[in-house]
């Protein structure tokens, strides 16, 4: 069957395969550094020749100067006829962007308390319902290659990620009750409570109120941090045992006053490719 774009016998230039023909272009889409993570490029093919290239491939610059093969294909643009069987399109690469702040305003619902278990802050035996506020809010923003190795930024956890779904989920603070009775565990990271407390036994009929996770005393020490030390207080961070029923390891959770305020989002940088950015919101304790 007759190729309805086929090569024409003569053309200025060898187009079987893509060439390069404009300048990288290059921006800086981190709104706190001017870095440029991002660049498009021109190419030109025969039409009958042209094929989708793989996204993550390296830019074709290796050994050459400059050399741009830390950047990776994350998009091919639409192809434009230029005339004699020949288009021409855009290529965008990216590199893996470094981590960084950001800051916006958010409403957070934060824990009350049982009745008794807060200290000073508690003005009645009645503890401190929970209450929303607008809060300043620091986003984290963490960048994955996938696939490849890392060590997660904020969970430390050495990771071989051959798909989106391998990146660490930084979980959101839960306020839990998580315990030993007569031998038996109950509740877990999933038992939420509406109150911190710790250990004490009631008097009235409902029966015992066990310690939260994080307990009153835990959390009094996170706001504290929290006023004392402002965005250098401690990041919290609460891993789980993978154990059912799922529990949080005491053992190698961190409180402190910056706390997570939802689970972290994932989205596909730039829309489109093998790189993928991780938001995770901290605000403080109060």
């Amino acid at each position: 069957m007759a190729n309805q774009w086929a090569s024409p016998d003569y053309t200025d230039g060898d187009f079987t395969t893509a060439k390069a023909c404009g300048l990288p272009v290059f921006q800086s889409p981190v709104p706190s550094s001017a870095d440029a993570y991002i660049f498009s490029q021109d190419f030109c093919q025969f039409l009958a020749n042209w094929s989708a290239a793989t996204y993550g491939t390296a830019h074709g610059s290796s050994g050459k100067t400059p050399d741009y093969s830390a950047w990776k294909l994350i998009n091919e643009g639409p192809r434009e006829d230029i005339g004699n069987g020949v288009v021409r399109w855009k290529r965008t690469y990216a590199k893996l962007p470094d981590s960084f702040d950001d800051w916006e305003t958010t409403s957070y619902n934060f824990i009350g308390t049982a009745p008794g278990s807060f200290g000073g802050l508690s003005t009645s035996q009645n503890g401190r319902l929970r209450f929303s506020e607008l809060v300043t809010a620091r986003v984290k923003h963490d960048f994955f290659l996938v696939p490849s190795s890392f060590t997660d930024p904020i969970t430390g956890d050495h990771v071989t990620a051959t798909t989106a779904g391998d990146i660490p989920v930084v979980r959101a603070l839960a306020y839990c009750q998580q315990f030993v009775y007569l031998g038996v565990q109950y509740g877990g990271y999933y038992y939420r409570q509406d109150y911190v407390s710790d250990a004490y036994v009631s008097s009235n009929p409902g029966g015992d109120l066990f310690q939260t996770t994080p307990s009153g005393t835990q959390y009094q020490a996170m706001v504290d941090d929290a006023a004392i030390h402002g965005w250098n207080a401690t990041a919290s961070l609460q891993k789980l045992t993978g154990t059912a029923p799922v529990l949080v390891d005491t053992a190698a959770t961190v409180y402190g006053g910056q706390l997570v305020a939802e689970e972290s989002r994932l989205f596909r940088y730039q829309g489109s490719g093998p790189i993928w950015e991780r938001l995770t919101r901290y605000i403080l304790a109060r």
